[in-house]
């Protein structure tokens, strides 16, 4: 048990370990803006690389938008045009201000199919100020389309890949073999657990056994009535039922069965005569009945 509880603790720790390196990763890294004399808004761009893109590659672009008080952006008017095309609608978060301002960061999914070395992203987002609507146009931003880091003066062709491996190490293959390792630790133990009891004997039911004893000496006639006594007994002790007499019992309330056993029974109890041969038939049969159903 003790193994077993070290076993979850050390899984649980490693899943907290792998779910924190990603919420890490994940982040958001909010910029900075400095202060501004009128309340139009700042925008800026933000994107992991802005090299080595294929055509038809989904990009991740992060929109900043710094909302002055007193003025409202609207995102629903958030327009993307140039080269690219949302494929989604965008994620937003906000972050707000001890001045009033508030920080909206829209998660732009872009995507292109232009052939040319370099992609323009731009577009514009509406905002209000004094009931009356401005439009912002957002900051410039161009993607390269290229194998390798092209220096932007010309496109270089080569054999390197166009993301370092270790990227894809760190954000695909690590987490990937965490998660595999946790997998199969967790099934060695569940399955060293099984075969542990599978190997386990099965505990004895010792009153099963001695009732089997009794009905033995009832069939052969050497069955007293100090054993019939314990017979009865144990079967009282098995199905929770008090020393109510036999005759007393209503078999439409309790286990039909017990009571015709309990009632064959009885006479061997309380007569002074031995049960004859057909009576030590019927009460070792609906003994041997209830055993069946023993569990």
């Amino acid at each position: 048990m003790k193994k077993l509880i070290i076993t979850i603790a050390t899984a649980s720790l490693l899943v907290a370990a792998i779910f924190g390196a990603t919420a890490w990763v994940n982040r958001t890294i909010w910029p900075e803006f400095a202060a501004v004399k009128d309340n139009t808004p700042q925008a800026v761009l933000k994107v992991e690389r802005d090299y080595a893109h294929h055509i038809g590659d989904l990009i991740v672009v992060d929109l900043f938008i710094h909302q002055q008080p007193g003025t409202d952006v609207d995102g629903k008017t958030l327009s993307i045009t140039g080269d690219y095309e949302l494929v989604s609608k965008p994620e937003v978060k906000t972050k707000e201000a001890k001045d009033g301002s508030v920080t909206y960061r829209y998660r732009l999914n872009l995507q292109t199919f232009k052939v040319k070395p370099e992609h323009k992203l731009e577009g514009s987002i509406g905002w209000r100020a004094d009931d009356k609507r401005h439009d912002l146009t957002l900051p410039a931003l161009s993607l390269y389309w290229s194998n390798t880091y092209d220096g932007r003066t010309s496109l270089m062709e080569g054999d390197d890949p166009r993301v370092p491996v270790l990227w894809y190490t760190l954000r695909h293959a690590i987490p990937l073999g965490l998660a595999s390792l946790l997998f199969l630790a967790l099934s060695a133990v569940a399955f060293l657990q099984l075969i542990k009891r599978l190997r386990q004997p099965k505990p004895v039911d010792h009153a099963r056994v001695r009732v089997a004893e009794l009905l033995a000496l009832v069939a052969n006639g050497t069955c007293t009535r100090e054993k019939h006594l314990e017979l009865d007994g144990l079967m009282r002790a098995r199905y929770k039922l008090g020393p109510v007499p036999a005759g007393q019992l209503d078999s439409r309330l309790l286990d039909a069965q017990l009571v015709k056993f309990l009632r064959a029974n009885e006479p061997a109890i309380y007569a002074e005569d031995a049960l004859d041969a057909n009576a030590q038939t019927e009460l070792k049969a609906a003994g041997e009945a209830l055993l069946k159903r023993w569990r």
